[in-house]
């Protein structure tokens, strides 16, 4: 079975309605809003490029940190073993398999 889907298309039109107006359309939505002088855009560029720089270290530091609250187990695929599922739950970490809804460890 084939799942893979064809990716939407959106097509961005900015056009300018006269010297005071922009309009833009963005798949269905279109706003029409008086145009930025060249010092708002400038302004923004660098507000942007300043919000950029703050998450710029996140964005590079690879993965998710998920807290995990007591007594709430987290799964993952065995990477060693397949078919097997890793369960951390409670500073425990056990390899084992899904039994009828439930976690059972290998033995």
């Amino acid at each position: 079975m084939n799942t893979k889907r064809k990716p939407p298309t959106v097509e961005l039109v900015i056009k300018e309605d006269g010297p005071s107006l922009r309009t833009v359309k963005f798949g269905s939505v279109t706003v029409t809003a008086p145009a930025p002088s060249e010092a708002e855009v400038e302004r923004n560029v660098l507000e942007g490029q300043k919000a950029l720089g703050r998450a710029l270290r996140r964005m590079l530091k690879p993965g998710v940190d998920i807290p995990q609250p007591p007594d709430i187990p987290f799964f993952h695929a065995d990477p060693d073993i397949p078919g097997r599922i890793i369960r951390k739950l409670n500073g425990v970490t056990e390899s084992g398999t899904i039994v009828r809804g439930k976690f059972r460890p290998a033995k």
